[in-house]
Formats: C-alpha cells, structure tokens, sequence
C-alpha cells in the first residue's frame, strides 16, 4: 500500500533523526493475514537521484541485517509465564 509505505517512512526517518540515530526500519504486517503492508528503512535513496547512490542506503536492513529481541520480547514471555 502505497499510502502506508509513505506514513512509514516519514515516521522512522523522523525518528532517526529525533533520536540521532545511524539508521532505523519499519515493517508493518496485516495481523489478519500476515501480509506485509510496508518494509522502509532509513537512511534510503532515491532511485531517480544516482548521484545520492551509496551503498549503505541501498541495503534493505529489515532483511539484511540481524537483530536480537532482547528487552522487547521480555514482556511477552513474562506475560506467557503468569498466564
């Protein structure tokens, strides 16, 4: 959706620069059929600009780079536990 992958990006490269941060991605899922809506990351490029072409914005971190959960999945399994 069109729509969503624009909100999305206005809001993590909000975020990124709000929080100085080196880079940031989003990725919003249908919770009914688990469809992705919207993947951005920031810093991105923009494809008719080749000048702006560099390598680190154009690599897509939501797949290409691990993450550990670590303290946000805390409470879910706490959660889990207690019921």
């Amino acid at each position: 959706d069109q729509r969503i992958q624009a909100v999305a990006y206005r809001a993590i490269k909000q975020a990124v620069a709000d929080h100085r941060a080196t880079s940031g991605s989003v990725v919003i899922l249908d919770v009914k059929t688990g469809a992705v809506l919207a993947m951005v990351n920031a810093p991105s490029y923009n494809p008719t600009n080749r000048s702006d072409w560099q390598s680190y914005k154009m690599r897509n971190r939501v797949i290409t780079d691990s993450l550990e959960p670590g303290s946000t999945i805390k409470p879910f399994v706490v959660l889990a536990a207690l019921e």
